[in-house]
């Protein structure tokens, strides 16, 4: 037993060199990953922005939906932004409601996902 004890230490050592090696390629490799993500993730955003403004500026004097006035009373001017013309819904205004709409909907799927997933 004393014998192999120089032997085990000698291995030990170059185990712990090559957990330390390894810690250090995971740390540049998590590094990597989360620089990729963090750039995907602004160049989706700017993109999205930029779309957003184009169909602003193209569609700013076009109504999307036209309906009643008087469905629309007390909000009317407001949500026909920027066209101001009563029972006219304007871009700016459908572009809010279909985000929150949009977001709403992927909530309730990545929940039910979530949900899903631990009862299985």
């Amino acid at each position: 037993m004393v014998d192999e004890f120089p032997k085990y230490a000698k291995t030990q050592r170059k185990i712990n060199s090559i957990k330390q090696e390894l810690g250090v390629y995971t740390k540049t490799r998590s590094n990597v990953h989360f620089t990729c993500k963090f750039i995907t993730s602004c160049a989706i955003q700017i993109i999205y922005g930029v779309v957003m403004m184009s169909l602003v500026i193209t569609y700013r004097n076009s109504a999307i939906v036209s309906m009643p006035a008087v469905w629309l009373y007390p909000l009317g001017r407001i949500i026909s932004f920027p066209i101001h013309e009563s029972g006219t819904v304007g871009i700016t205004i459908w572009l809010v409601v279909l985000n929150v709409v949009v977001a709403k909907i992927s909530t309730m799927i990545v929940n039910d996902h979530a949900l899903k997933s631990k009862s299985d």
